[in-house]
Order: structure tokens, then C-alpha cells, then sequence
């Protein structure tokens, strides 16, 4: 018991419920608990003194609970007449009633509290968790978790709180039954406990569903979200008919367990009203012909039995509710174990403030923890500071894995990369990042203004700031020609702007945070000849400053064929090192690479 106690109190803390909230809100439970017995106890004390016509000697003699109620009205100096007990019994109700108003506005704040502070941990998780476990693309699955099993999660530990704060107001109840008539009490929590058993059959169902529903939660969840990233290839390739056919499928299995989960819910509730009819009759037969009791006794014991079974059955139902979260704790909790043994470092203890002299990869490789094969192997060579660097070859080289090797997106499996001489492990990732700035194949355009995106990173650079980088990228070419200018909205995912016009826009971001190491991953692979000259005089603007690392990941070999020097990659190897020039007279995959774009272009101007 204590040990589970233990793990309930670690489990509510992991999710934002902390223990002083749990405590107070059981307080104020109790509080409420305290003034109801008050209220309830106090109308046999009421009928016997009207029945009596006040003779408190009388009274006194017929029980204890008299003697008490005397002693208690001289120490508050009240006379013990008709008026002030009513009156007790007043204050009790509204005073328990405001106890109720205090725990539900106190549990609705925390409980929206902690489902704030539960997502937004969960997110900041995601956000430092490392590159390969977001390889695994689990956006669908983390968008289901923040929007419904995270609030169920949370909803579970505040409903624990309920049924322990009803299983002590049961048991205030059962202990003054048990002054009424002990043999009655007893009777009755005997045909109570015998209804539980049949009903725990559908109540454990509950847990069934509810793995079931979240799981189908999931999966829709996770189909939604990969559509309406992909709605152009549904239009395109004529799928809208069986995509449908598909969102009512995994919805109908999403609605199928929700139902199942409401009809458990609904017939264990109704299965309680008969059972408390039948308590409620059978107390009045045997209480009046079995065990004598006076009237107003057995009036109050059947009170209090009515009173009792509603929050038997609230029991029962929260009982059954958590049962149904539960495996979206479970849920919870796993994503939370997850992220944190994906964790990612936070690097060694050295700043990163810029590159004088150059980055070495030593022997490096690097395998995915799904391939057989690694994506980059035994590769050794340099960069030099401040010279544009180009890393080119077939798909699937590893060019990409390469570079994401420089930011510490990932880690090589073996080997070492330095940069002045200094291992890379050895500088914090904050400032090694801070010193990097890069250039997606595909860029991240969020629906935002143009100037908002390019002050993404930089949030409080100038106008005059981000008009400079602007220029520098090649985007006033087009964006003074716009009615809004800067201010015109990107779109989401950019769709209101053209590729090219995309591109230009995030180098023009990369560009403001001032970074010494530039990173672009296939700047032209999706643009055409007129944007890709354009961003050839880029570079060329990059390279006078001088003061600028560039690497770039190259797919058209002419954008690159100034660059200083060109790494040439293949299956995962590095094949060739050279200028241009060099790399064309060596012959090899660059060299016929080359010739290749050539006709192809040649072939385009004739046409």
C-alpha cells in the first residue's frame, strides 16, 4: 500500500500535479466532508427535540450524543433550543457548499495548469531530444498525445483524488450508519459489496477500451496529419476516394471504441439506481420490522443511505473513468521515458566563438540504428576557414548525414571531427549551433511575414538589419516588386511565394544571425536556371566579405564550379578532392557529372 502510494505521488508530480495541490485539494475535500456530517448529524438531534418538546433532561438521558450536543452549545454560548440547531444545520450546508466551490475552482485552475506545463514540457523534450529519434517521424503520434492523451493523462491523477476524497466521505457516512444500527450498516454494505462484484466486469472493460481507443487515437491521429502535409500529391495522383475511404475507416474504429467506453459508463450507472431502490426498501422493511428502530432514526438512516449511494456510484464511475485514461497515462509516460533517453547532450564546457583555421573530419563514419550499412564511412578531409566548400555526389552518398555531422545533429558512430584542433565534443552544442547558421534542401517557411521569417532566429534585428541580409541573399530582387513588400504573408509552408522566392528568403534568415559558418544543403536543387544564377551571385557576395565559412551541399555541379574546393562523395566514402579544374582533368564520377549538366543545359537553351 505504501509502496503504491509512493508511485502514485512520483506519477503525479512527473505530470505537473504536484503534491501540495493533491494535499490541498483533499483538505478542502475534507472540509466539505466535515461540514456535510455536521449538517446531516444534526436533523436526529432536531426531530428528537421537537418530539420531546424540548426537555433537554430527557434528551440528556436518552444518549450520549445529547450530552455532547449541550456541552458543545454552552461553550459557543448558544442556547440548545429549536432556532440555533436549525441554524447549525444551515451554516453547515452553505459552509460545505462553499468547501465544494473552493475545490472546484481549485482543481480547475491546476488541473488546466498542469495540462499547460505537462505539453509544454513534453515539447521542450521533443525540441532537446537527439536527431535520430526524430527520425522516426512521430509527428502524428506526439500532435494525438498533446491534444488528447496528455489531458486525459492529467485528468487521471485529478480523478485518483476524487475517489479517494469519496471513499472518506463513505466512510464518514458508514461510521454514523454504524451509531444508527451497526447489524442494519453491515447488511447494507453486504448487498452494496455483492453489486460491486457484479459490476466489476464492466468496469475492468473499461481498460480494455480504453488501450483500444487510444491506439486508434494514434493512428488517426497520425493519417490526418500526413494528408494535410501531402494534400497536392493526393490531388495529383487522383487519390481523394480512397483517402476518404480511409479517414472513415480509422474514424468509424475511433468512434466504435468511444461509444464502447460511454455504453460501460452509462450501463453502470443506470445498474446502480435499481440497486439503491432495493437497499432503500430493505432497510425500511428490516429496520421497522426486524430491528425496532424509532422513526426518526430509520427516517435518518435512510437519508443518509440515499445520500451514500449517489457517491457510491461517483465512485464507481471516477473509478471507471481513470481505468479508461490509464492507458493514456501509460502513453504519457512512455513518450516521457522515451524523450529522455533520447536526450540529447548538452556538449563539453568550451564556447564556440568562430573558425580560424579550419574543421577536420578524422576517420569519421556514421551508421542510422536501421542500416546495415553506414551512411558515411572512414571519411577524412578538411575545411578550411573562410573558403566556400562544396560537397557533391549521386543520391544517398551521405552528403546531408555529413554536414548534420558538423552542428552535432548527429554524432559520429567512429572517428573524431575538430575544429581549430579541438575536438568537436569538447565546445557546448548552444554555442557550437550559435555559431552555425544553415540552410535546409527544402526550406521551413512558417506562415509569417517575409520580414518575420527572416528575423526568425534574430527576433530584435533592425529593419535596416534585415534589409541588409535581404540584399545580401538576392530577395529585394523580388520583394520591393510585392504591394506589401516585408510585410507580405508567406503562406503556410510558403505555398504563397515561389520556390526560388522561399530559398532566397531563409538564406536571407541564415544570414542575419551573423554566424561565421554558413551550411547550405542543395540550394538549387529545386529551383530553375534564372533562380539559380541568382543565387550563384549570392555566393559571390558571400565570399567577398571574407570573414565567411560556406559549405555547400551541392546538386547542380555549375553552381559550385568556383568554389575553393569540392569534396566528392560516393556510397558513403569520400572519392575526390580538388578544385574544379582538377577534379575535371582527374576524370571520375565528377568529371563525367559534369559533362552530363552540360548537355543537359545545352539541350534546354536549344529548346
Amino acid at each position: 500500500m505504501i509502496a503504491s502510494g509512493i508511485k502514485l505521488v512520483h506519477r503525479m508530480n512527473r505530470l505537473g500535479v504536484s503534491t501540495r495541490v493533491a494535499v490541498i485539494l483533499l483538505c478542502l475535500n475534507l472540509g466539505a466532508i466535515v461540514f456535510e456530517g455536521l449538517g446531516l448529524g444534526m436533523i436526529l438531534p432536531v426531530f428528537q427535540y421537537m418530539q420531546s418538546g424540548g426537555d433537554l433532561g430527557q434528551l440528556m438521558e436518552s444518549g450520549r450524543h445529547w450530552r455532547w450536543i449541550v456541552s458543545a452549545f454552552t461553550a459557543i454560548k448558544l442556547p440548545v433550543s429549536l432556532g440555533p440547531m436549525l441554524l447549525i444545520v444551515f451554516i453547515a450546508v452553505v459552509a460545505r457548499q462553499g468547501f465544494l466551490y473552493l475545490r472546484h475552482s481549485f482543481k480547475t485552475f491546476h488541473h488546466l495548469r498542469a495540462v499547460h506545463a505537462l505539453r509544454q514540457h513534453v515539447f521542450k523534450c521533443y525540441l532537446g531530444s537527439r536527431t535520430a529519434y526524430h527520425d522516426d517521424g512521430i509527428g502524428g503520434e506526439l500532435v494525438n498525445e498533446m491534444t488528447i492523451e496528455i489531458p486525459a493523462a492529467v485528468n487521471l491523477m485529478f480523478t485518483v483524488i476524487n475517489v479517494i476524497s469519496g471513499l472518506l466521505l463513505i466512510s464518514l457516512y458508514i461510521a454514523a450508519m454504524m451509531l444508527l444500527s451497526p447489524w442494519l450498516t453491515l447488511g447494507s454494505i453486504a448487498v452494496i459489496a455483492f453489486a460491486a462484484l457484479i459490476l466489476k466486469g464492466l468496469v475492468l472493460r473499461s481498460k480494455v477500451y480504453s488501450r483500444a481507443l487510444t491506439s486508434a487515437n494514434q493512428a488517426f491521429t497520425a493519417f490526418l496529419v500526413e494528408r494535410l502535409r501531402s494534400l497536392r500529391l493526393v490531388r495529383l495522383a487522383g487519390t481523394g476516394a480512397p483517402e476518404l475511404a480511409n479517414f472513415d475507416r480509422l474514424g468509424a474504429v475511433q468512434r466504435d471504441h468511444q461509444v464502447g467506453l460511454k455504453l460501460l459508463s452509462l450501463r453502470t450507472g443506470l445498474a446502480m439506481e435499481p440497486l439503491g431502490a432495493a437497499v432503500g426498501l430493505l432497510i425500511v422493511y428490516l429496520g421497522y420490522t426486524l430491528f425496532n428502530l424509532p422513526i426518526e432514526a430509520l427516517g435518518l438512516f435512510l437519508v443518509v443511505m440515499i445520500r451514500l449511494l449517489p457517491m457510491a456510484r461517483d465512485v464507481i464511475a471516477d473509478y471507471q473513468s481513470a481505468l479508461s485514461q490509464y492507458a493514456s497515462l501509460r502513453v504519457v509516460e512512455r513518450r516521457l521515458n522515451a524523450m529522455e533517453i533520447a536526450r540529447e547532450p548538452r556538449g563539453g564546457a568550451l564556447v564556440f566563438a568562430q573558425l580560424s583555421d579550419e574543421i577536420c573530419f578524422d576517420h569519421v563514419s556514421y551508421a542510422y540504428t536501421d542500416g546495415d550499412v553506414p551512411a558515411i564511412e572512414n571519411v577524412s578531409f578538411a575545411i578550411r576557414a573562410g573558403e566556400l566548400t562544396a560537397i557533391v555526389g549521386p543520391s544517398g552518398s551521405g552528403k546531408s548525414t555529413l554536414i548534420d555531422l558538423i552542428p552535432r545533429l548527429r554524432d559520429p558512430t567512429t572517428g573524431i571531427i575538430r575544429i581549430d584542433g579541438i575536438p568537436l565534443r569538447e565546445f557546448s552544442i548552444p554555442s557550437l549551433r550559435a555559431g552555425i547558421s544553415f540552410v535546409p534542401q527544402i526550406p521551413f517557411i512558417f506562415n509569417v511575414t517575409i520580414a518575420e521569417h527572416i528575423r526568425y532566429g534574430k527576433p530584435d534585428a533592425t529593419d535596416a538589419e534585415v534589409r541588409a541580409a535581404a540584399e545580401l541573399a538576392g530577395v529585394t530582387r523580388f520583394v520591393d516588386q510585392l504591394s506589401r513588400g516585408y510585410d507580405t504573408v508567406c503562406g503556410e509552408f510558403g505555398v504563397m511565394i515561389s520556390a526560388g522566392q522561399r530559398q532566397r528568403i531563409d538564406l536571407a534568415r541564415a544570414l542575419l544571425r551573423g554566424s561565421r559558418i554558413l551550411i547550405l544543403d542543395e540550394p538549387t536543387s529545386a529551383v530553375d536556371i534564372e533562380v539559380e544564377q541568382i543565387f550563384r551571385e549570392s555566393l559571390r557576395r558571400l565570399r567577398s566579405r571574407g570573414d565567411l565559412t560556406v559549405i555547400v551541399v551541392a546538386h547542380r555541379l555549375d553552381s559550385i564550379a568556383d568554389a575553393d574546393r569540392i569534396v566528392v562523395m560516393n556510397r558513403g566514402h569520400v572519392v575526390d578532392v580538388g578544385t574544379h579544374a582538377e577534379l575535371v582533368r582527374r576524370g571520375g564520377w565528377y568529371a563525367q557529372a559534369v559533362a552530363r549538366d552540360f548537355t543537359t543545359m545545352a539541350r534546354r537553351q536549344v529548346r
